[in-house]
Formats: C-alpha cells, structure tokens, sequence
C-alpha cells in the first residue's frame, strides 16, 4: 500500500522476505528499496539537474569562503560610538582644526603580539595623539584606545568627514583597516 509511515528502515522486512521467497521457489526482491522509475524499468540518471545545481552552488559557497579567508586580516578595528562632541580649536602649527576623540576597538586575530599605530591618510593632513605611539594587542585578545585626531577644518565640506583609519605595525605595513565618521562642531 505505499510508503508506511511506521516504517523506520531496519530493512528485516527484505530480510524475511527474501528468505520466504527462497524457501518457496520465487525470485527475490519482492519488498525492496527502490524508486518509482526503477520499478518501470526505467534506467537511474545520475546527473540531474538538481544534483547540477547543487555542485555549482557548492562551488561557488567553497569559493566564497576560500576568498575571504584569503582577504582577513590580522587587525580587525572597530570604531565604536563617540561619546566626546568634537571641538574646533587650534592644532600645535596653529592651523584651524577639528579635534575629536575616536574610540576603536582594536582585535588581533593572529598567534602573534601586534604592535600597532593609528594612521590617517596622508593626503589629509591630520594628526593623530595617543598616549603610546604603538598599542600592543596581545594574540588573540582585544583592546579599546581612544586616539584624538586634529583634521584641518578646510577639510570639510559638511558637518562629517568619512576618514579611512589603518593600523600599521613598526615597519609600516597596514594590518587592518576601517571607515568611520567624524563630525565637524
């Protein structure tokens, strides 16, 4: 009568048939897994076009993942939510600048100590102050800094600046990277 739903596949049922079948002179295979096209005769595809689907989007999942191993990073920096309203004054060269203080989030996901140094890019001209010049993050660990950057007014063409932080380590190689935003007072 179909599929039985008691059924839980223990396949005793082909076992004690087959042996039925021998003692009474039948072929065997009455109770049997098999398929609707097996049992017409019909012969088994193997590629079809689900399991053509599911080797490409496996392909492609594997190759996703492998692309952004490969893309990681040893220094993950994570702006965190700025407490401190950012205030105009007068930076030690007497430019008219915009100093605000930049809590980040600093994670190391290597095996090794990283040194690392807070940088803005060089084409616009800011400063950035920390008590060290390079924080440690230990290996696999984490830490908070808050670094203060003084960003030239002229700078600013709206009341924020989207600034693209690094992390460099001694000799200057970029470990991590991150966006984030600076408001003008």
């Amino acid at each position: 009568n179909g599929n039985q739903l008691e059924c839980i596949h223990c396949a005793a049922c082909i076992d004690a048939c087959d042996g039925i079948m021998d003692k009474v002179g039948k072929p065997r295979g009455l109770i049997r897994y098999a398929s609707e096209e097996q049992l017409a005769g019909r012969k088994r595809q193997i590629l079809r076009p689900r399991t053509i689907l599911y080797a490409v989007v496996s392909v492609v999942l594997v190759g996703v993942l492998i692309y952004r191993l490969q893309g990681r990073t040893d220094l993950l920096i994570a702006p965190l939510r700025q407490t401190a309203v950012p205030v105009r004054e007068a930076d030690p060269a007497g430019r008219d600048c915009v100093r605000a203080a930049l809590p980040l989030s600093l994670v190391n996901r290597s095996d090794r100590d990283l040194r690392v140094a807070i940088h803005l890019p060089d084409a616009l001209e800011a400063r950035v102050v920390m008590s060290q010049e390079f924080l440690t993050v230990p290996a696999g660990g984490r830490i908070t800094a808050t670094p203060i950057v003084f960003i030239p007014r002229g700078s600013f063409s709206t009341r924020h600046l989207d600034v693209a932080l690094e992390g460099r380590d001694e000799a200057g190689t970029v470990l991590g990277m991150a966006m984030t935003a600076v408001r003008a007072p």
